[in-house]
């Protein structure tokens, strides 16, 4: 971390940084795609200028994975209609606003009580499938070449959706009891203005929500044999979507800095 004001002082002058592009992020640096534009990220490297090719790959990632989110949001909407299961389980209770122990009314909200229940499902999730990880380590012809590359290929996706549903599963609870609180304090203050913090911390709760979903495929697609439960999970987190849009309707509307296109209107 910088601390020289000089120092600091220059890399602000001339770097082209997004004011406040850190306030709405998901924490993940190693995989952000505007590490360049990111004067905190810059204060905490040094030199903004080398991250330049990582933006890239980093956003060819994430867009892969947005395509997947796509493809697996239907199927699984349809399978849970098939099912009659009801995506809005039970009304979304409001907090009493007068009530000013914040803490303890977002951990009873109902989307932060659903969010830490699912963090809850993936620890046991690892627990069962710990012996299936050991499996991945077996050894192959080296005359295999085509079979190796694929095997790596595979392992290479395998431990990518890991890495993806390890960093937010507890995140998206956090970003929830943010979100919840802002709103406590956002309805005492007579805060009506458009941009809350309620709302933006909700939109990264929700975009956490749709990447797992995603990460998750590449883990069900991986070990058939947990289908059921990785599709269980992804049910969870879909629903966990429902109830958040619910809570924070104008959530998908919010505009985070750099992140988001202001849409153009007519």
């Amino acid at each position: 971390m910088i601390t020289d004001k000089e120092k600091i002082k220059d890399i602000a002058q001339h770097g082209d940084f997004i004011t406040g592009i850190h306030q709405y992020c998901d924490g993940w640096c190693e995989r952000c795609a505007f590490t360049t534009q990111c004067l905190t990220f810059a204060l905490e490297t040094g030199d903004p200028d080398e991250n330049e090719s990582r933006d890239i790959n980093n956003k060819a990632f994430w867009d892969q994975l947005a395509e997947t989110f796509k493809a697996v949001s239907d199927q699984l909407r349809e399978a849970m209609e098939a099912y009659d299961i009801d995506f809005d389980e039970s009304e979304i209770q409001l907090p009493d606003m007068n009530d000013h122990m914040d803490d303890e009314i977002a951990r009873c909200h109902e989307c932060c009580r659903a969010a830490r229940i699912y963090g809850e499902h993936v620890d046991s999730w690892f627990h069962q499938a710990r012996d299936l990880f050991g499996e991945e380590d077996i050894p192959i012809d080296p005359g295999m070449e085509m079979a190796a590359a694929a095997h790596v290929e595979a392992n290479d996706r395998l431990q990518e959706g890991l890495d993806v549903v390890r960093w937010y599963q507890h995140q998206i609870y956090v970003k929830l009891m943010r979100a919840v609180r802002s709103e406590l304090v956002e309805a005492r203050d007579g805060i009506d203005e458009f941009a809350k913090d309620s709302e933006g911390s909700a939109k990264v709760a929700l975009i956490g929500i749709e990447r797992s979903i995603a990460a998750w495929e590449d883990v069900r697609n991986h070990f058939p044999v947990m289908q059921d439960k990785v599709g269980e999970l992804q049910g969870r987190l879909q629903r966990l979507s429902v109830k958040v849009e619910k809570a924070f309707p104008d959530a998908r509307a919010f505009i985070r800095p750099g992140f988001d296109k202001i849409p153009l209107n007519g």
